[in-house]
């Protein structure tokens, strides 16, 4: 995996993925040289949530970075790598070739794919070589499905904010940044 050394100190997906939106926002609102107002807030979760908590859910399960959010156990740091180049999740030695490609598709800027496509690609991922079978594995264990948010759940885009069950960790950010 890509490792993309991040240096805001987010643990809350919703706390960081408001401050993309934001940043997005103002860089629209700049380059039209007027405010877009929300559109553009809801134009970056149409645009790049899929793949933005697609890559939040691999850093959580490198061990990179927990995430509030992902509450299921037994997925923080469950994918190791060894220094000869082997994947391991648990017990499991995983291919790492299969690893990969499965991060790849998964992490497509656009059209990610979802465990969904991955089956229904089925006879394509043969027919490139690959052994679909161990791809299954790959998908068990990096629980693809176990990271499926929905973004219109956590935020309120016309106001550009948090929904309120969330707004205590957008909180809880400002003030470690402001520390």
């Amino acid at each position: 995996m890509t490792v993309a050394f991040e240096y805001l100190p987010f643990r809350s997906m919703v706390a960081y993925a408001h401050h993309e939106a934001w940043t997005h926002m103002f860089c629209r609102n700049v380059s039209a040289k007027q405010d877009l107002g929300s559109q553009t807030y809801r134009e970056w979760f149409e645009n790049y949530w899929t793949v933005f908590y697609h890559h939040r859910w691999i850093q959580h399960l490198y061990g990179e970075r927990p995430f509030t959010e992902f509450k299921q156990g037994g997925f923080f740091g469950r994918i190791r790598l060894t220094g000869e180049g082997e994947v391991w999740a648990g017990k499991k030695k995983l291919c790492p070739s299969t690893v990969k490609f499965v991060e790849q598709m998964f992490l497509l800027l656009v059209k990610p794919w979802e465990n969904l496509d991955f089956i229904r690609r089925e006879q394509e991922i043969r027919a490139s070589g690959r052994d679909y079978d161990e791809v299954r594995k790959v998908l068990v264990e990096f629980g693809i499905n176990e990271c499926r948010l929905d973004w219109e759940d956590l935020f309120v885009v016309e106001e550009c904010q948090a929904r309120d069950e969330y707004q205590w960790q957008m909180d809880k950010c400002s003030r470690m940044q402001s520390a």
